[in-house]
């Protein structure tokens, strides 16, 4: 800042770009504040120069001209820069700031009432090129009446520390959903999730669905029909049917089919309420067997550096082999 009573154009000029850099809070003046950060951290004298100043033009030519001879444009430049005592390069030598192309977007989650609402969290974390697909396919859901609570598993990379085998790779990537296991299994009348089939398909063909509210908009989309629903039998403590006549229950499949994150259109009875297989949405969506690297894939939502540092490092080679990534085979 100027001394007292100053009242050059320079130091007033100065003052005022202090002051937006200091207050501002637009984009612009982010950027501008970083690239200040950069010139601090990368331009500095840190060091004292093991050079005596040049006394002369020639003597400053000559630097010039060693860097063009060196094929250091940028260094040239800078220096270049600092003798006219202007701004240099607008992206400082030995640091380009890169930013994941992904980032997590939050979705407000359905939280019905009773014991899954309570444990359904407010929102959940989703990948933003797979958001707007799961945020229209939910309205959709919603405007039949119905509550589909999820819980997203968070998406971190591993430390360095740990080991990496037990890791859930597709997790990482922000390619899995839980939906909100407490929500069924409690009662197939008033479950917000019910695992059903339809009396007419053969055991075994179950199917996530919801209740549909009455008088709600799409209500009328969903015809009664008689279904087979799990729920706990309380005598054995397993899983038992239960006979839903006339019930309008919406399997969410169909819906949730262009999100990426649908469950199978057939599902087996889980082995019991603690196995929570069924309640998993993996979303595979543009990875291609052979082709797809996990190193691509962890480069879209994390920094090189985060990536560098993580139990993947190894494992940046891998390949999606269709089911997991896995070593590429031997050439």
């Amino acid at each position: 800042m100027t001394s007292p009573g100053s009242s050059s154009f320079e130091d007033r000029a100065l003052d005022a770009l202090l002051d937006v850099l200091r207050y501002g809070g637009s984009p612009a003046v982010g950027e501008a504040q970083a690239i200040m950060l950069r010139r601090l951290a990368l331009q500095g004298d840190v060091v004292a120069s093991r050079l005596p100043a040049p006394r002369n033009i020639t003597e400053v030519g000559g630097y010039l001209n060693l860097l063009d001879t060196l094929h250091q444009p940028d260094l040239r430049a800078e220096a270049l820069a600092s003798v006219l005592g202007i701004a240099g390069p607008p992206t400082p030598v030995g640091w380009t700031a890169t930013a994941p192309a992904l980032s997590t977007v939050s979705i407000a989650n359905d939280r019905p009432p009773g014991a899954a609402g309570l444990s359904a969290p407010l929102s959940i974390g989703v990948r933003g090129d797979f958001a707007p697909a799961l945020g229209a396919a939910l309205d959709q859901i919603r405007a039949r009446g119905s509550a589909l609570p999820l819980s997203s598993p968070p998406a971190v990379l591993p430390p360095g520390n740990q080991p990496s085998g037990d890791v859930d790779l597709l997790a990482v990537l922000g390619r899995v959903l839980n939906l909100v296991s407490t929500a069924a299994f409690t009662d197939p009348i008033t479950d917000p999730i019910v695992l059903a089939r339809l009396a007419t398909a053969p055991p075994g063909g179950y199917q996530v669905t919801t209740h549909v509210t009455p008088r709600a908009p799409g209500y009328d989309q969903v015809p009664p029909q008689d279904w087979r629903a799990l729920t706990v039998d309380r005598a054995t403590g397993g899983l038992t049917e239960f006979p839903l006549v006339g019930f309008r229950l919406l399997p969410v499949g169909p819906l949730l089919a262009d999100t990426g994150f649908a469950p199978p259109d057939r599902l087996a009875a889980p082995a019991g309420p603690d196995d929570r297989a069924w309640a998993r949405l993996v979303n595979v969506a543009g990875l291609v067997p052979g082709v797809t690297r996990l190193g691509d894939e962890l480069a879209l939502l994390y920094p090189p550096q985060e990536i560098a540092a993580s139990a993947l490092a190894p494992k940046l080679s891998w390949v999606w082999n269709g089911v997991t990534f896995a070593p590429p085979p031997a050439a």
